[in-house]
C-alpha cells in the first residue's frame, strides 16, 4: 500500500513538472508568435514583396491614384524609408514629379543620416546582442547601395520632369559621388565581416549550395559590382551634353562604356560629344578605331537629338532558402544549424527590346532599344557581396538563440530537455526568415536608343510583346528630346512621357 502511494506521489510530481514544463513552452511560443508578429515575421504574416504586389498590380493597369493609396496604407516604422521608395517611384511613374521628388527628399535625408552613424550599426551588427534573437526585418530596413544610386538617378528624372536640368545635374554629380563613397564603405563592410568569419572559424561558401544559390551567383557574374549604374551614367552624359558640358559629358560617358561596352547608343554619344567638343581629333579616331568605324558621325544642323529610354518589367523580388551549417555550441562537437538566406530566382520573362518608327521611318533592326543595365544583375551582385555580412549576422542569431535554449534546459531531466530542445528548434524557426526586402518598382531593365532627327513635330510608333501604341513628340533644333517610356508587365501598355531640354 505505501509502495503504491509512493508510486502515486512521484508520477503526481513527474505530471506537475511536465507540466509545468509544458506551459513555460506555451507561454515561451506565445512570446515568440507576439515577437514575430511586431517584427514582421515572413511566417507569420505577409511578407513584404507580397504585401507591395496588390500597388503593383495597379501599377500595371495605370491606376495611379489605387497604387499610391495602396502604398501609403503600408507605412511602418521598419519600412520607412523603403515605403517611401516606392510611394516615390508611383508619383514618378504618374508624372507627379512634384511629389515624387518630395517622397525621395524625405527618404535621401535619412540615408545621410544613416551614412553618418556606418561604423556603429556595422560594429552592432557583428557584435552577439539580444537584438539579435529578433527577427532581421524588425530591423529598419537600410537602403542598398544600388538603391541609393537609383534614388539620386530618379531625382534627377524628376528634375526633367519639371523642365530643370539644372538641378538635374546636381542630383547626378550626388549619384556620381554616392558610387565612389559605395565603394570604399562597403569593402570595410565586407572586410570586417570576413575577419569575424575566419576568427571564428566560420565557413560559408555559396557555391558549395549550388542548387540554392545558382540563379543568385550566375546573375551576378555578368557585371563587375554591385553600385555602378550604367543608366545614371549615360544619363549624366546627356544632360551635360544638351548643357553644352562636354568635358563632363565625355567623362560620365566613358564611365558608362566601362560598364556597358556593347551598347551602341553609348558609343554613338560618345562619338558625338567628341565631334561637338572638337579640338584634337587624336581621341575621336582612337575611338573610331576601337569600334570598327571607319568615320566620324555627323551632326545634322537644325537637328535635336532624339532619345528613348525604354523601362521593361519589375525587377525580381528575392526569396528566402535555408542551408546547413555546421558550427560549434559551447564546448560541444559542431552540430548543423539551418541558416535563412536571401536569394534570386530567374526571371521567368527574357528582355526584349523596343521597336521604334518615327514618322515615316521604316520599322528597322536599327530603330531597336538596347539593353544598357540589367537591374536583376545590379541587385543579385550587390547581394552576392553582401552574404559574408549576412551569413555573421545570421550565424551570431543562430548562436544567440541556442544560448536561450541552453539556458533553459538547466533540469537534468531528460524529457524537459527535450522538450526545451523543441521549443527552442521552434523559435528559431519562427524567428530565422531571412530578410527579402528590396525596393519593388525598380525595372527589371533599361534600355536606350537614341537618333538625331530633323526639327518637327512627329508620331512616334512603339511595339513590343505584341503591343503597339503611337505618341506625339516635338524635336527642337539643338535640344534633346527624351522619351520615357515604361511597360511594367509584358501585358502592359506603355506608359510613355515626353521631356526636352
Amino acid at each position: 500500500m505505501n509502495n503504491n502511494i509512493k508510486i502515486t506521489k512521484k508520477l503526481i510530481r513527474k505530471f506537475y513538472f511536465l507540466g509545468c514544463v509544458f506551459l513555460y513552452i506555451f507561454l515561451f511560443l506565445s512570446l515568440c508568435f507576439s515577437l514575430s508578429l511586431l517584427t514582421g515575421c515572413a511566417s507569420v504574416i505577409e511578407a513584404y514583396p507580397d504585401r507591395v504586389q496588390p500597388a503593383k498590380d495597379k501599377l500595371n493597369q495605370a491606376d495611379y491614384s489605387s497604387a499610391i493609396k495602396k502604398i501609403q496604407a503600408l507605412q511602418s516604422d521598419n519600412n520607412t524609408q523603403l515605403i517611401g521608395l516606392e510611394l516615390g517611384r508611383t508619383y514618378q511613374l504618374a508624372g507627379q514629379y512634384a511629389q515624387s521628388q518630395q517622397q525621395y527628399d524625405q527618404v535621401l535625408t535619412q540615408v545621410r543620416v544613416d551614412q553618418e552613424k556606418a561604423k556603429i550599426e556595422v560594429s552592432r551588427l557583428l557584435s552577439q546582442s539580444g537584438a539579435l534573437l529578433i527577427n532581421p526585418q524588425a530591423v529598419s530596413y537600410r537602403l542598398m547601395p544600388y538603391e541609393v544610386v537609383y534614388l539620386l538617378g530618379y531625382q534627377a528624372l524628376n528634375e526633367l520632369g519639371e523642365n530643370d536640368p539644372s538641378n538635374a545635374l546636381v542630383y547626378l554629380r550626388q549619384a556620381y559621388e554616392e558610387q565612389q563613397y559605395i565603394e570604399s564603405e562597403q569593402a570595410k563592410e565586407m572586410l570586417l565581416a570576413d575577419q569575424k568569419s575566419q576568427k571564428e572559424g566560420w565557413k560559408f561558401n555559396p557555391a558549395d549550395h549550388a542548387k540554392e544559390f545558382n540563379a543568385t551567383m550566375t546573375a551576378a557574374s555578368h557585371i563587375k559590382n554591385g553600385f555602378e549604374n550604367a543608366w545614371v551614367y549615360y544619363l549624366t552624359a546627356l544632360v551635360n551634353f544638351s548643357q553644352g558640358n562636354n568635358n563632363d559629358a565625355f567623362v560620365a560617358i566613358k564611365q558608362a562604356l566601362s560598364v556597358a561596352p556593347e551598347n551602341p547608343t553609348v558609343r554613338n554619344l560618345l562619338l558625338d560629344i567628341l565631334v561637338q567638343r572638337g579640338g584634337d581629333l587624336t581621341q575621336l579616331n582612337q575611338y573610331l578605331k576601337n569600334f570598327g568605324l571607319t568615320q566620324a558621325p555627323s551632326i545634322p544642323e537644325k537637328s535635336g537629338l532624339v532619345v528613348f529610354m525604354y523601362e521593361q518589367g519589375w525587377v525580381p523580388e528575392m526569396q528566402t532558402v535555408r542551408v546547413p551549417i555546421p558550427l560549434v555550441i559551447g564546448v560541444n562537437q559542431p552540430q548543423i544549424q539551418w541558416i535563412s538566406f536571401p536569394v534570386y530566382q530567374a526571371p521567368e520573362a527574357t528582355m526584349t527590346p523596343l521597336s521604334i518608327q518615327i514618322g515615316s521611318q521604316l520599322n528597322s533592326s536599327s530603330n531597336q532599344t538596347a539593353v544598357l543595365l540589367n537591374v536583376y544583375d545590379l541587385a543579385a551582385k550587390n547581394l552576392k557581396d553582401r552574404y559574408p555580412l549576412i551569413f555573421v549576422q545570421a550565424v551570431l542569431s543562430a548562436l544567440a538563440k541556442a544560448a536561450v535554449t541552453a539556458s533553459l534546459s538547466s533540469s537534468n531531466n531528460q524529457n524537459a530537455d527535450a522538450l526545451f530542445s523543441l521549443a527552442g528548434s521552434l523559435y528559431g524557426a519562427v524567428m530565422s526568415n531571412a530578410d527579402c526586402r528590396s525596393w519593388l518598382t525598380l525595372p527589371r531593365d533599361e534600355q536606350i536608343w537614341q537618333e538625331f532627327v530633323p526639327a518637327g513635330n512627329y508620331p512616334v510608333q512603339l511595339s513590343n510583346f505584341g503591343k503597339t501604341q503611337t505618341v506625339s513628340i516635338k524635336v527642337l533644333g539643338n535640344q534633346v528630346t527624351l522619351i520615357w517610356v515604361v511597360q511594367s508587365e509584358d501585358s502592359s501598355d506603355f506608359k510613355a512621357r515626353v521631356f526636352n531640354f
